[in-house]
């Protein structure tokens, strides 16, 4: 019986309980690193998103958005809508919870349009969605309320 261990008279540790610790170290680590990829993922896309729309670049902050993913919204519209000037936005924490919605706690500096010069300085939970393996930027509307809780 110890010879189907790997067990050997001039061996300390038997092959097969070393195998056996191995594969089950590895199942046990197994959701945790899958876990740590998806952040890893989430927190590369929102860096990117933040960065194209501090630097003004509604090209690429499109490419990021859950409404190109979906076709629901054409770049022209996109970029029609306007909205806050970003001076600054750094990605400060990622959560990605079980299933396909994340979330991302940005610090950002905005001017609000016609209102001056003065810089609002703030953090917000900023809403992410994974379709197909990719995570896209989806903030709630008033109306999509009830969907994102």
């Amino acid at each position: 019986m110890l010879v189907m261990f790997g067990w050997r008279r001039d061996r300390r540790w038997p092959y097969g309980i070393v195998l056996l610790l191995a594969v089950l170290l590895a199942a046990c680590a197994g959701p945790e690193q899958r876990r740590a990829a998806d952040a890893e993922a989430l927190r590369a896309r929102a860096e990117a998103f933040w960065a194209a729309r501090a630097a003004g670049d509604v090209i690429k902050a499109y490419e990021y958005e859950k409404v190109k993913a979906t076709g629901r919204v054409t770049l022209a519209a996109y970029a029609r809508k306007g909205g806050l000037v970003y001076k600054r936005a750094e990605v400060r924490g990622v959560d990605v919870g079980e299933g396909d919605v994340g979330k991302v706690r940005v610090y950002l500096e905005y001017l609000l349009p016609g209102m001056g010069q003065h810089v609002i300085r703030g953090e917000i939970q900023d809403r992410w969605e994974r379709i197909d393996g990719r995570w896209y930027h989806a903030p709630c509307s008033v109306l999509d309320r009830k969907r994102c809780g």
